[in-house]
């Protein structure tokens, strides 16, 4: 496993709002007392945490050390296994789970495109027949402002896109390929919709850019403070209101797959 890049410490002062935009989606998760669950790409817990309080049990991984420690010192039973690697890493149940949930971590965790159609396979692999898997990601459009901008800053800087392209950190496919890829694994669609959601940032574009981009910082590193500058002062003429308040403009794909 590479290096760790995240800290829950900067994740929960950066991006708390994170899991408090998930009432639509927990709604779609509809659990029960008897469900066992598997949160898939659990972050720090604080979204895990409240599930818990809502079926019997809920096993949360993660990629991240840092996430899985933060997760781990909330009381929950949390292992750092990559999405990719749903299969080999820890004794899970050998009936299935119930419902596999992910909130905001497709995007992150499909961004190699040989290994998505192996996240999807693990995912059905851990459900019972019958499970369900439910998720909300980054779909294709979200926040096109800020990629938008990154690349532009890169490109004038004549970093060739091959090399941008490798350094981005996210997948945000249409809802075309997401259903092609849940089919393939073996499920059916009950529900899916594509939504915009302007999200406000309790901080500005800067420290969103820390949090959520640090990928462009690692591969450019000379550039980093220049990045980080240009997007702001080409974002905040259209993402940041009279009053200072900041937007972004994400678009999120929320579905429900059932495993035949």
């Amino acid at each position: 496993m590479g290096r760790d890049f995240w800290s829950a410490e900067a994740y929960q002062k950066n991006a708390a709002f994170v899991p408090k935009l998930t009432k639509e989606i927990v709604q779609k998760l509809a659990l029960t007392a008897s469900d066992v669950v598997l949160d898939l790409g659990c972050g720090d817990g604080v979204l895990t945490r409240d599930l818990a309080s809502q079926c019997k049990h809920i096993i949360g991984i993660d990629s991240s050390s840092s996430m899985i420690q933060s997760a781990k010192e909330k009381g929950l039973e949390a292992y750092v296994i990559p999405g990719e690697n749903l299969a080999g890493a820890i004794e899970f149940p050998s009936e299935g789970f119930d419902a596999v949930f992910s909130n905001a971590a497709l995007h992150w965790i499909l961004r190699n495109p040989n290994q998505r159609g192996t996240v999807f396979q693990g995912i059905a692999r851990v459900l019972r027949p019958g499970g369900r898997f439910v998720a909300e990601c980054g779909v294709f459009g979200n926040v096109s402002e800020v990629i938008t901008s990154i690349y532009t800053v890169l490109l004038d800087h004549g970093i060739p896109k091959e090399q941008i392209d490798e350094a981005n950190p996210w997948y945000f496919g249409t809802e075309q390929a997401y259903t092609k890829m849940l089919k393939e694994a073996g499920f059916e669609i009950t529900f899916m919709e594509n939504v915009s959601r302007p999200t406000y940032l309790d901080r500005d574009v800067r420290q969103w850019l820390d949090t959520f981009a640090h990928t462009f910082y690692d591969a450019f590193p000379d550039l980093k403070e220049t990045l980080r500058e240009r997007v702001y002062q080409a974002l905040r003429w259209a993402n940041c209101t009279e009053t200072g308040d900041w937007y972004l403009l994400y678009r999120r794909l929320r579905f429900v797959a059932v495993k035949n």
